[in-house]
Order: structure tokens, then sequence, then C-alpha cells
């Protein structure tokens, strides 16, 4: 019974305060590259539209 809560959760107290501050956070390689892809494709989509209709109307 002398098992606290957080232990039962999966999380070990040990491994939390051994974590350093300092560390970098991990990042999904494969995420960043799909929201940069999300956000890329159509700007440039409406950017390349908008040249083309701005060209034309002069």
């Amino acid at each position: 019974m002398g098992e606290r809560l957080i232990i039962s959760m999966g999380l070990d107290p040990e491994l939390l305060r051994s974590k350093k501050n300092d560390e970098i956070m991990e990042v999904n390689i494969l995420a960043f590259i799909a929201t940069a892809l999300f956000i890329l494709v159509p700007t440039a989509f409406l950017l390349i539209i908008y040249v083309k209709t701005v060209s034309q109307s002069d």
C-alpha cells in the first residue's frame, strides 16, 4: 500500500526527478514535415493564383 497513485499511473517519480530541465524536447519529424507542407502548399498555390490574377489585370 506504500505505492503512490503516480506509480500506478505508469510514471516513476525517480525518473521524473533525475530528468534534466535543460533537455531539448523531442519532436516527431514526420509530424513536423506534414505540418510544414500543410501550411506551405496551400500558401504557395494561393500566392501563384494571386500573382497570375494581378499580372493579367494590367
